[in-house]
């Protein structure tokens, strides 16, 4: 089952990009253990291309997916400059429109304070577990 959304969606998707894994990884994890975001996709060999202190560059870099929400875009986009190396990083957000209902109902739990740290897990059925254990028999 999906869900659309209303106009003023509690949900984002924030693009950032970092000049190295690690890096991303360390955003990652900093975003996600201080509950800024519920979940972050690390993709890796990205190439960017840009238009920086008047002369075309191109880099390689890693793009960070991050789904959070729009009340705590403040304190992640702040959270991200402090820990970014670059002086400008990108920190790009886009309006969540639509998704599956159980899936939004576990980032609004993931990025809720609560007096336990640990991550949640992301819900899954039973067809998941058996692909991924499936993936995991077949190495």
């Amino acid at each position: 089952m999906s869900r659309v959304l209303p106009d003023a969606s509690p949900f984002a998707v924030v693009l950032i990009t970092a000049p190295k894994p690690a890096v991303a990884r360390r955003l990652a994890r900093t975003i996600l253990d201080e509950r800024l975001a519920a979940c972050v996709n690390v993709v890796p060999g990205v190439r960017s291309l840009y238009r920086w202190e008047g002369k075309i560059c191109e880099d390689a870099e890693v793009l960070c997916i991050v789904k959070t929400r729009h009340a705590l875009l403040d304190r992640l986009i702040e959270r991200v400059r402090g820990l970014h190396p670059y002086s400008v990083p990108e920190v790009i957000v886009l309006p969540l429109v639509a998704g599956s209902a159980p899936y939004l109902a576990w980032m609004a739990a993931a990025t809720r304070p609560g007096p336990d740290r640990r991550p949640d897990r992301r819900p899954t059925n039973a067809s998941d577990r058996g692909r991924r254990a499936g993936r995991r028999r077949r190495r």
